[in-house]
């Protein structure tokens, strides 16, 4: 390499280097993130832009991302700027710690069982994505069709009687179910319980 080619790549390089990317660091505490920045939906955003830097960061008070509006999630008791599991999308950047799930546009997060979903998400049964829990609120989508759960709201996309998969609604306890419905059964292979479809 010559002399002067040497000096167009150091001079390239020199160049490119302060240009700034758009890079998403990932993180699961506020202790993975550089100063100013806080972690934000498992991804570092600095303080000031919902990162939880003062007063005018601070958004209505919750304990689950269901309490918060629309593109907001609870962190720290606080609904901030942020994805939320359900939220749409366009790649896997816009949903913070989940990933974006191609069929349906939304963010979305997979799981074993209840302790690989976020704090106020279950596991849904069959299709093994997190929901958020019901805790006392009907399936927003309920006997509606699906192909997965996070259509579902905080309801299960399950087999219907008479085929097809449609939203279900989680239940504990018979006292669950609407009045006339045959109460609360198991859902096959799983300890988790629905109410039957009317």
């Amino acid at each position: 390499m010559t002399s002067t080619a040497r000096h167009v790549s150091l001079a390239l390089v020199l160049v490119l280097s302060s240009c700034p990317l758009p890079i998403t660091v990932r993180c699961s505490t506020d202790g993975d993130c550089e100063g100013g920045e806080r972690c934000r939906s498992g991804a570092c955003a600095p303080l000031g832009a919902g990162g939880g830097g003062g007063s005018e960061d601070a958004g209505p008070s919750c304990a689950y991302d269901w309490q918060c509006p629309r593109a907001q999630n609870c962190d720290a008791g606080r609904c901030a700027p942020g994805p939320k599991i359900g939220d749409g999308c366009s790649w896997s950047l816009d949903c913070g710690a989940a990933y974006c799930s191609t069929s349906l546009n939304v963010c979305a997060h997979d799981c074993i069982d209840d302790g690989d979903c976020f704090a106020g998400y279950v596991c849904a049964p069959h299709d093994t994505s997190c929901v958020p829990r019901c805790e006392g609120r009907a399936a927003s989508r309920l006997g509606a069709t699906c192909v997965e759960s996070v259509e579902c709201g905080c309801g299960f996309c399950l087999p219907a009687d008479g085929g097809g998969t449609r939203c279900h609604q989680p239940c504990e306890r018979d006292e669950d179910c609407d009045a006339g419905l045959d109460g609360c059964r198991r859902v096959a292979s799983s300890p988790k319980k629905v109410c039957p479809l009317p």
